[in-house]
């Protein structure tokens, strides 16, 4: 680690999932669907021979999933619950650190560790382009869904959504008399405060309609007489 430390200066890493540690104390809801998915990594050193994983851990801090080098796509990850962070090295240090599914994140050493941040996948559980969602207890509820990042998708006074996509979403639910501050489509739904917030824990919608190449028509199949 001296070693590394002496040869770059590295800043503390950061995995950018947007809904990242949500600070409104409510638990986090879906982020990304069983599959592919792609985290967004920041601030480590960019160097020819500095390499950089990005990890998922289970409740034990065991690797799960391991990216391969300088790549911050998990593939084929399933259903559950993880930690992501990443890990960095410089390849031309005298020890080279043993990064292997089924190791303990915590006993690795010789690199630099980011912090962690807590990251759901979720199975599909709907179906359809139009949901229509719970109605609320509060003051002028207003129904807000994000993407699996947390980034505003629509905000309504109406509990039906149309014209959705195959995506991960998931529904807050705010609260009050007046306008509240920082909701807006685009925004983050950690920007809100708190208080603004009327429905304890966000309700996960996994939009997996079918996909039709190129339009989805009705197929016939007719039996035809031959000579």
């Amino acid at each position: 680690m001296k070693e590394l430390l002496n040869k770059y200066l590295i800043w503390i890493l950061y995995l950018l999932l947007a809904t990242g540690i949500n600070t409104y104390g409510q638990t986090q809801g879906c982020n990304f669907k069983p599959g592919n998915i792609t985290l967004t990594l920041a601030g480590q050193t960019q160097a020819p021979t500095v390499v950089s994983y990005v990890v998922l851990l289970d409740a034990n801090n065991i690797i799960t999933y391991k990216s391969t080098p300088n790549n911050t796509t998990l593939y084929n990850v399933r259903v559950g619950g993880y930690q992501a962070a990443s890990i960095t090295y410089d390849m031309n240090q005298s020890i080279i650190p043993n990064i292997e599914v089924g190791s303990d994140f915590n006993n690795l050493e010789h690199c630099l560790k980011s912090n962690t941040v807590d990251l759901s996948v979720c199975d599909c559980n709907t179906y359809s382009s139009t949901i229509t969602v719970p109605p609320a207890n509060g003051i002028n509820p207003q129904y807000v869904l994000t993407n699996g990042r947390g980034i505003i998708q629509a905000i309504s006074t109406s509990t039906t959504f149309n014209n959705l996509t195959n995506d991960v979403y998931n529904l807050y639910v705010v609260c009050g008399n007046g306008s509240i501050s920082n909701l807006t489509i685009g925004g983050k739904i950690t920007n809100i405060a708190a208080s603004n917030f009327c429905m304890p824990n966000p309700l996960p919608y996994i939009i997996c309609t079918p996909d039709c190449v190129p339009l989805c028509v009705p197929i016939s199949v007719v039996r035809t007489r031959t000579r």
